[in-house]
This record gives C-alpha cells, structure tokens and sequence, in this order.
C-alpha cells in the first residue's frame, strides 16, 4: 500500500512539475500586400528585371548576372551543379547559370542573392539569399557570433503581381526564414522577433516606394 501511495504521489508531481525542454530556431513567415491603383503589367514592368531593385529604397546600387532570358526554374543536374531550366528543357542538357545579384544598401551592407523561380506569365519571381556581409561580431555563450546584414537564416522569398478585380494591381511578397542564430538561446540581436521585424519593414517600406512609384506619385 505504502508503494502505492508513493507511486501516486511520484506521479502526480511529474504531472505538476513543468518540463523545460531548450528549443532551436523555428520558422517564421512573412507577408506584405499592398494594393496599387495601376494596372498589371504597369507594376510588373517595374518589378520584373531580376537584376534592378531601385524602387526599393534600402537598396542603392545592385549588380546582377545570368539574368533568365525565359521563365523557368533554378535546377541541380546530374553533376550537382545549378542550372537555369527553361519550360521544356532538360536539367541535364542546359549550360546557363541561375541569375544572381548582389545589393549594396545604404549602411554599407551587401546581401548576395539567386533566383530560384520565374514566370512572366504569372508575374512572379521567388529567390533565396546567398550571402550577407558581417555588420559586426559579439561574444554570446562563450563564441563569436556575426550581425549579418538581415537578421535571418535560411532565407527564402517569392514577390507577385495579381489582378485586383478593381482596375488595380495587388503585390504580395512573402518569405519564409529562421532568425539569424540557429541555436538555443540566441542573444537580443537574433531572436525571431527580430528578425521579424527586420524583414517586414523592409517589405512594408519597399511595396510603399512601388506604390507610389507605380501611382507617379
């Protein structure tokens, strides 16, 4: 009986004890929609040169190469290379490289990314960042971590131009990404609240700029 009771009591303490258990990164999304008194292809037109992101105002000066000469995908080939596979090709008998561009933003910071897919048709394009310089280093848990220009990992994104049904256009830009610190217990600097916030004000201030870019306002 003794036994019983002991084991009763084991198990009651087990139910009201809470167990922490350290967690790592979990991914987080994005999404910004905007909507813009132009018609489609007036905002596509803006947006549609992979290489050209001068309606976003963090960005002052960007580089590109091997921009799509058709709407397709970023593809890995039988020799784990990444290849540009226009609607129709062969991963295996295409040469051309996936675009790629390089931005420089106004803090002196560079973000590298590559297109992952494009379509004119449906007037989208999604990518992924590449590489980020460093803004700068701090000592957490004992080890050197780097301030990436963008506080995120893993980065993706896709940005589109739909019909309003209005006479007007609505973007969506969306991206999906892990905070810049892929550990538990990250520092103030890398927690996804963070990078949250970093992603969405740029979104939010980038679709404002080609609103009224768009609007010649």
């Amino acid at each position: 009986m003794k036994k019983v009771l002991r084991l009763i009591v084991l198990a009651s303490l087990m139910i009201s004890t809470p167990i922490v258990f350290g967690h790592g990164p979990v991914r987080q999304k994005v999404v910004e929609k905007v909507q813009i008194n132009a018609a489609t292809d007036v905002v596509w037109n803006l947006l549609k040169n992979f290489g050209d992101m001068s309606w976003l105002p963090a960005v002052t000066s960007s580089n590109s190469a091997n921009l799509p000469a058709s709407d397709g995908a970023c593809k890995e080939n039988a020799s784990n290379e990444r290849v540009w596979v226009g609607k129709g090709e062969d991963a295996e008998s295409v040469t051309a490289e996936c675009a790629t561009r390089s931005l420089s933003l106004g803090n002196g910071q560079t973000i590298k990314e590559v297109i992952k897919k494009y379509s004119s048709k449906k007037m989208l394009y999604s990518y992924k960042i590449r590489e980020m310089s460093t803004i700068k280093t701090i000592t957490h848990s004992g080890e050197e971590v780097a301030i990436k220009a963008l506080p995120v990992s893993n980065y993706s994104a896709i940005i589109m131009v739909k019909d309003n049904k209005e006479g007007g256009s609505q973007v969506i830009w969306k991206a999906g990404f892990y905070r810049g610190y892929m550990n538990n217990n990250p520092p103030a600097e890398l927690t996804e609240k963070v990078a949250v916030e970093a992603v969405s004000a740029v979104f939010k201030q980038g679709l404002a700029s080609l609103k009224n870019i768009a609007e010649g306002k």
